[in-house]
């Protein structure tokens, strides 16, 4: 065991795991929101299939002008082929599955016994890599988006949370928009008292 670790107190120890639990928590919270996403939007290419392959039958037994049935299959062939590229059944189910593997970590680090030790600590933050290594890239403005609603939800002061603007909160699902800058509401308030 290296001086660093023996070196450390009890607080140490109980900020570390402290944060460790709020990063599973956050964890729970980004994956959840994931797997709703990507489900979502296979309800949403499945909805639009058989719209308008609905009304492409139905132009075509009406024997109406030929473009409004070509239409309605290209929109057909879009949406399919979006759903097929993206693999949202797939990656919904990917995600409910870290969901539920970051619930039951918690749920084991919960039933841990009190005081935290070095061993504990570790066994723990190894079992979190485990799961983080099976989990896609994060997107950076979803997860801080989730930070927030959990540092909320656990009654952290409004300095704690991160200042994210209306276009990336619309964007966060599909890419990150300028996620190096984010800052958080105490460092924005530091920032303009000086």
């Amino acid at each position: 065991m290296s001086d660093s670790v023996t070196k450390r107190g009890p607080e140490q120890f109980d900020d570390e795991w402290r944060n460790l639990l709020f990063g599973v928590r956050r964890s729970i919270r980004y994956n959840a929101r994931r797997r709703r996403f990507f489900d979502f939007l296979r309800q949403f290419t499945s909805a639009i299939g058989v719209i308008f392959g609905s009304a492409t039958f139905f132009t075509l037994l009406n024997k109406t002008d030929p473009f409004y049935p070509a239409v309605a299959a290209a929109l057909v062939t879009v949406f399919s082929t979006i759903d097929l590229v993206i693999g949202t059944a797939m990656k919904a189910r990917l995600h409910d599955d870290l969901c539920r593997r970051f619930i039951e970590l918690e749920r084991q680090m919960e039933l841990a016994t009190r005081p935290i030790d070095a061993p504990s600590l570790a066994k723990f933050t190894a079992r979190r890599l485990e799961i983080e290594a099976d989990e896609p890239p994060v997107h950076r403005i979803l997860d801080m988006m989730c930070h927030n609603e959990l540092a909320r939800a656990m009654g952290y002061e409004r300095s704690h949370l991160a200042y994210i603007r209306f276009y990336q909160r619309w964007l966060a699902h599909f890419f990150d928009v300028q996620d190096h800058n984010i800052k958080t509401y105490g460092e924005l308030e530091q920032a303009k008292s000086k």
